[in-house]
């Protein structure tokens, strides 16, 4: 009888702990929602010369493939208040190789796209580095949805990365702070 109480006992422990760490979680969750605890952002603010400001949003994702990608996005804002918006991409040299003469696709899950040139397509610094003008398209994506695009590789497989939407509205925020 007292090796059953024990068991019983140990039980009610456990589901305890675990109602208890659940109920934390969504605790948090509501003050981040709420705004009693600010989101941390991954992204810098440096200032150049003469005023202006370089702001830079950069993650380290996987593909479809498991490669590792940085994913680069950069504000960079004039003294007069003018400003581009370029997302770079940037595989592992050797790995991945851009094709140059196709457009990076960007969908979202409600099949929106959008498509947009390699900056870098008359001179890239590298096979493997492609950077994209996105100052239009960003404010037109939803920010509650995750992103997918497909690189434009030279190897032609179908190849697609995903940007979380967390990183989405990263990024639209990036584009709107002062």
């Amino acid at each position: 009888m007292k090796q059953f109480q024990m068991k019983i006992l140990y039980e009610v422990k456990s589901f305890s702990s675990k109602l208890l760490l659940i109920s934390a979680v969504v605790l948090f969750s509501l003050m981040t929602l709420i705004g009693f605890v600010s989101s941390a952002y991954a992204y810098t603010r440096i200032e150049e010369v003469y005023g202006e400001i370089l702001t830079k949003s950069i993650h380290s994702l996987k593909d479809s493939q498991d490669h590792s990608w940085q994913v680069v996005l950069f504000k960079d804002e004039t003294s007069d208040g003018d400003f581009s918006v370029n997302l770079r991409l940037v595989g592992f040299p050797g790995a991945v190789e851009f094709d140059r003469n196709e457009l990076l696709k960007i969908k979202t899950k409600t099949t929106s796209i959008f498509q947009c040139e390699d900056i870098f397509a008359k001179q890239p610094p590298s096979s493997n580095v492609a950077q994209y003008d996105i100052k239009e398209i960003l404010p037109q994506l939803p920010i509650n949805l995750s992103l997918f695009m497909d690189l434009p590789l030279k190897s032609k497989e179908q190849v697609y990365l995903e940007i979380p939407y967390v990183i989405v509205l990263e990024w639209q925020t990036l584009i709107i702070d002062k």
